[in-house]
């Protein structure tokens, strides 16, 4: 699965890994948000074929900046497709929100989502909560 490019147009995406309950795609081409949607559902298809509970979405090859309209749409898209996921999307520079107003939409709709312009601390972050989670069930009565 890993370097696989999935099958969206004019979205190109790949699969850079996948493993250990995580699923890491890059997409590396622009695309329309109005295309999010199907973007997503093919992110979610990989994820539950590699029986992922985490997405690490790599958008730093998507320079333009997003309009607060682009935003709720992609927060909106993000849950459809994605809720059950912890989900982590590393954006450029140029098109990140430092208010992170698409990740709050998102997480105030039921998504787990956090936004980055570091896949360091993308990284992180999905570590720490699945450390969290881990701790959670080990530390429940059997």
């Amino acid at each position: 699965m890993v370097g696989r490019r999935m099958a969206m147009n004019p979205q190109e995406m790949s699969v850079v890994s996948s493993g250990e309950g995580r699923l890491h795609v890059r997409v590396t081409e622009e695309f329309k948000v109005s295309e999010a949607s199907r973007l997503l559902e093919e992110v979610r298809r990989c994820a539950e074929a590699a029986g992922a509970k985490e997405v690490l979405i790599d958008l730093r090859d998507y320079t333009r900046k997003f309009t607060v309209i682009q935003r709720l749409q992609m927060a909106v898209a993000v849950v459809a497709k994605l809720r059950g996921f912890r989900m982590a999307a590393v954006f450029s520079e140029n098109s990140f929100d430092p208010q992170r107003l698409g990740q709050t939409m998102a997480n105030n709709r039921g998504g787990n989502v956090a936004t980055f312009t570091d896949l360091a601390e993308a990284e992180a972050w999905l570590m720490a909560a699945r450390r969290a989670s881990e701790e959670a069930n080990w530390a429940k009565p059997v």
